[in-house]
């Protein structure tokens, strides 16, 4: 007598969203002297974030001074000061670090530290944080797959993240990162209208407004889902 057919395996709860690794690239970083977190003159940061754009290739890149009540008011208000089309094209990026790796993982190539760049009006999702990582970093690095358990991503501490970046709170910026480390790009951005978008400017009063398509050209970074689907 046949055997009664197997059951069908029961499809997963929700499929992980697809991603874009990260690729390799090399970026001018500026010398200590010339850090824009040392300087209080905006002028002379100016200057400084300028020459480095050009010196990556970010030819859409505009640099624009803010007022120093820049942080103390709305979105809507940021939005309109920089002609942004939506406050939803209003990015920061924040270095991130997993604290779950050891010593030895770090050293066969793990990603201890990323720069991520995310709406403002998104939530970062901590768990999808991790799989960025594990798939549009360490995947491009032929590393095998950890297990969750192995991934605690969080913002680094204030003095952390001045040593890492180069920049204060409010002002880091992909572009002249001191320490060189893997990006990674919520994937909203790409699809915002204009595609342009808006971040720090290596100054607590600079913003940068940078064409979508060449900041993906020019800095490769992994572009994966990480924020929260509301």
């Amino acid at each position: 007598r046949a055997k009664p057919a197997k059951p069908a395996a029961k499809a997963k709860a929700k499929a992980e969203p697809a991603v874009v690794q990260a690729g390799p690239v090399k970026l001018p970083v500026p010398p200590a002297s010339s850090r824009c977190s040392d300087l209080n003159d905006v002028e002379k940061c100016l200057a400084v974030m300028k020459n480095l754009a050009l010196e990556a290739g970010l030819k859409s890149a505009v640099l624009t001074a803010v007022p120093s009540e820049y942080y103390s008011q709305s979105l809507e208000w940021r939005r309109d000061l920089l002609g942004a089309p939506s406050i939803h094209h209003l990015c920061k990026s924040m270095i991130m670090e997993n604290t779950k790796l050891t010593e030895e993982q770090v050293a066969q190539g793990y990603c201890k530290y990323a720069c991520f760049t995310v709406q403002y009006t998104a939530r970062m999702h901590k768990e999808r944080m991790g799989w960025a990582v594990r798939d549009c970093v360490e995947a491009a690095r032929g590393l095998a797959p950890l297990a969750r358990k192995h991934y605690n991503m969080r913002v680094v501490d204030e003095s952390l993240n001045d040593t890492l970046s180069g920049f204060p709170h409010n002002a880091v910026s992909p572009l002249g990162l001191a320490t060189p480390m893997p990006m990674i790009l919520s994937d909203e951005i790409p699809k915002l209208s204009g595609g342009v978008f808006f971040l720090g400017g290596g100054h607590v009063d600079i913003k940068l407004r940078v064409d979508c398509a060449e900041f993906v050209e020019v800095f490769k970074p992994g572009i994966a889902m990480f924020t929260y689907d509301d």
